[in-house]
């Protein structure tokens, strides 16, 4: 008799932390699929207690509701370089991760099914995202998968926790702020010219150890980057200025490296901040808005993604469709006109 109510006792228990445990993994799931306009087809704990949400990713349309930089919903259509060269597939992967970033969801998420090229489709949204997003500065550049029964889902890695990349996002944009004020009523080519010179005087160029010298969070609010900080913080500044700005993945001096492109007047232009940036000196102009074959004597690009259609894509160093420039109207001697005048 003992051993039969010990049993009960244990299957109550059992029962009431079962209850307690679902009522908890219901609430995350609703917040979560509240904030990415869909509605999640079930739910389910792995045999390794991780978390697992399944979506229906054809009906996250590009106009769903969305985030703006104050992480308040409001519509907001989703666009970016990546994102409007993508196949619809792609687009559908790169909407459901952009929101998993925002809301810093720690579980597994469904983003394919039925997919034979979802390692690589996965490959260009994860990096289309990070690419068209500088913004992002709390992720790790890393992120697990799970295969089963025909889906593939996906947990992203983050470097900090939400409280802490809530924190950094208010100054990130009290800093924007500031910048941006002033250039009001500059051109788009004088703005540009105030956020290259205001990058080399106030960022310095961090070989320790610091995670956030790879973001634009590290460049304009630490004042310490390397190549891949600078050049976000470069792309931020002209996306808050509606100015046209890419990253170029490539290699210089036998190193991996991070540049932008530039867009003035529907033309493009290669800009190498790193590179211009030179401690207690003038920056270097020749890296500022150069032609692609200017720039090709000391730097390479890495092989487009659309050139290599039957590719390994795993790895998340190669470029995406980028434009050749070979503009000269806004070139560096355009720039030392400028400075001359003022």
């Amino acid at each position: 008799m003992k051993i039969l109510k010990g049993i009960l006792s244990l299957i109550i228990i059992g029962g009431i932390v079962f209850a307690l445990y679902s009522l908890n993994f219901k609430d995350i799931g609703e917040g979560i699929s509240e904030k990415l306009a869909v509605t999640p087809l079930k739910s389910e704990v792995q045999k390794n207690d991780e978390q697992v949400f399944f979506y229906d990713a054809s009906s996250v349309l590009p106009d769903a509701p969305f985030y703006n930089d104050t992480a308040v919903s409001a519509p907001l259509k989703i666009t970016g370089h990546w994102y409007d060269n993508m196949n619809e597939r792609q687009k559908q992967y790169y909407r459901l991760i952009l929101a998993a970033f925002e809301d810093m969801s720690d579980s597994f998420f469904e983003v394919a099914k039925n997919d034979a090229e979802y390692k690589n489709n996965l490959s260009v949204a994860y990096n289309g995202v990070l690419a068209d997003n500088p913004e992002i500065f709390w992720q790790d550049n890393t992120y697990k998968l799970k295969i089963s029964d025909n889906s593939c889902l996906v947990k992203l890695g983050y470097c900090m926790d939400k409280s802490e990349r809530d924190q950094k996002r208010e100054q990130l944009n009290e800093r924007l702020a500031e910048l941006l004020k002033p250039t009001e009523d500059m051109s788009d080519f004088e703005k540009e010219i105030f956020f290259f010179e205001f990058l080399c005087e106030n960022t310095d160029y961090c070989e320790t150890e610091n995670t956030q010298k790879y973001t634009a969070y590290g460049a304009l609010c630490e004042g310490a980057a390397v190549c891949e900080g600078y050049s976000k913080a470069m792309q931020l500044l002209c996306k808050k200025s509606g100015i046209g700005c890419l990253l170029v993945r490539g290699v210089t001096g036998g190193r991996q490296h991070i540049w932008n492109l530039v867009q003035l007047s529907n033309c493009w232009y290669e800009l190498d901040i790193t590179q211009s940036d030179r401690k207690d000196a003038s920056p270097n102009l020749f890296y500022f808005n150069a032609t692609t074959e200017e720039i090709s004597l000391t730097h390479n690009r890495l092989p487009d993604v659309f050139l290599q259609p039957n590719g390994d894509f795993s790895s998340m160093f190669y470029n995406f469709n980028l434009p050749t420039c070979d503009a000269v109207i806004f070139s560096r001697n355009a720039a030392m006109y400028i400075g001359d005048k003022s």
